[in-house]
Formats: structure tokens, sequence, C-alpha cells
């Protein structure tokens, strides 16, 4: 890692090495187009190489992957979303076993007597409590735990549900709309492209999955409006999908919305 690189020898070791890379093994790659980084074994060398993966990602003949939409109430089943909420279930957990380490040696510490200590303590007790509520609120927003994974347990259960249990709750009604909403808009816009007019299958498939979130959309809506409003310090439904709601459309048939939707679009082809 080049976080070891700690003096100069080692420096031009690491230069040297990487201009071999560059200039020798990988020349080709490079010449047509490859690009070739460090990472410094940190989280923001992390971040700026996925940046800079993203950014040239279309410029090469062929992408190793492709985009693809992932809403929270998708990512909690996937392998990468339950390693995500158990990451942060251990984060949580080991900033309250040291937030309350802290609080017992504050106890013990006679502030009069050594307010250089009390004071790093108090100090520290604070960061970690920043810590903790960093990674609880993430927790919160992530929504219900995936299923068969384990939850927070006894005295951090009970901060975590004081504190956040309503924004949790709130996440699991808004996410799978949001999502919902997302479905919706994508195949509207598949089937408005030069491919559902050419392609016949293409056409019907698209149709059918702008109907199955047609008629998903307004009992979440109400699962959403039977919430009430949203807590504190979050976000509600924006923009379209705000006004959706305020529609109250499970009153109505979300059959016969997709149908006249669907014939809108057929006069418009036809025009």
């Amino acid at each position: 890692m080049w976080d070891q690189v700690c003096n100069e020898r080692l420096q031009k070791r690491a230069d040297d090495n990487l201009a071999y890379i560059r200039e020798i093994l990988l020349k080709d790659m490079v010449e047509g187009g490859s690009g070739l980084t460090i990472f410094a074994n940190t989280q923001q060398s992390a971040i700026t190489i996925l940046d800079t993966c993203v950014k040239h990602s279309s410029k090469s003949k062929y992408n190793a992957t492709n985009s693809i939409q992932l809403g929270r109430s998708q990512l909690c089943i996937t392998p990468y979303g339950r390693r995500l909420y158990s990451d942060l279930l251990g984060r949580i957990e080991g900033a309250w076993v040291r937030k309350g380490t802290l609080e017992s040696d504050l106890a013990q510490t006679d502030s009069a007597q050594n307010p250089e200590l009390n004071a790093l303590l108090q100090n520290q007790l604070q960061e970690t409590i920043r810590i903790l509520d960093k990674f609880a609120l993430q927790l919160a927003k992530f929504g219900l735990a995936p299923n068969g994974m384990p939850a927070l347990q006894e005295d951090v259960a009970a901060y975590f549900m004081h504190k956040y249990g309503q924004r949790q709750l709130y996440a699991a009604v808004l996410g799978p709309l949001e999502d919902q909403w997302q479905k919706k808009l994508s195949w509207e816009q598949a089937l408005n492209a030069k491919l559902a007019y050419k392609h016949p299958e293409y056409r019907a498939k698209a149709e059918n999955c702008l109907r199955q979130a047609i008629q998903q959309l307004p009992d979440l809506a109400k699962k959403l409006a039977e919430f009430g409003p949203p807590p504190d310090g979050v976000s509600g439904p924006q923009g379209d999908l705000a006004a959706y709601v305020e529609r109250r459309p499970w009153l109505g048939s979300p059959i016969r919305q997709f149908f006249a939707r669907l014939l809108f679009w057929k006069k418009q082809t036809a025009a």
C-alpha cells in the first residue's frame, strides 16, 4: 500500500515500479485509454478511484459494468445490502460500548483534581456519541432489517428506537414507494424510446412492467399517508411523487389509470 511509503528510498522504489507497470507491462492498455492509479489505503483514496472509474466508464469501447438503479427496498435483499446492514450494527454496538466505558471513566474522575483528564474524557465522549448517532441515523435510513438479520439488543436498541425508531419506520414505507415510482418513470421513458416503436415484443414487456408498477403505487402511497407527516428532520416525497400522494390514488382504480395512460401513448404514436 502507498500509505507504507515512509522514506525517500521506498518512494523511489514505488515510483519506479509504477513507471515500469505503466510504461512496460500495461503500456498497450494505457495507450488504449485505460487508467492507472494508486491506492493510499484511505477512504478518500477509495472514493477518488471510484469517481475516476465512473467518469471514464463511458469512454472505453466496451464497458466492464452497466449502470443499474437499485432502490432501498431492493438493496436490503442483496448480499451487499445485508453486509452493509451487518457492518452498521457492528459499528453502532462498538460505539455504544465505547460510550459506556467513557461514561464510567468520567464517573470515577475528579474534575477538580484532574481537570485535564476530565476535559479529555468529555471530548472523547462527545466524539463517540457523534459517531454513534451518525451510524444510527444511517441504519434508520436503511429501513427495516433484512429478513434473517439480527437486530440491535438491549440498551443500545432502546437508545436507537427512542432517537431514530420513527425515522426507520418512515424509511420503511417511503423507500418502497420511491423505488416503485422510479420504476414507473423508467418504463414510461422506455415506452417513449425508439426501441419500443421498432420492437413490439419489447414494447409489450415495457407495458406489462409499467402496469405492474402503477398497480402497486396506490397501496404504497396509502401506507405512507396512513403513517402521517414525516418525523422531524426527515424529508417526505418530493415533486411529482408528493403530488401523486396528495391526490390519494388508492381511492381510484390503478387499472383505469394505466389504460388511460396507454391510450394516450398510442394516440401519440399514431400521430
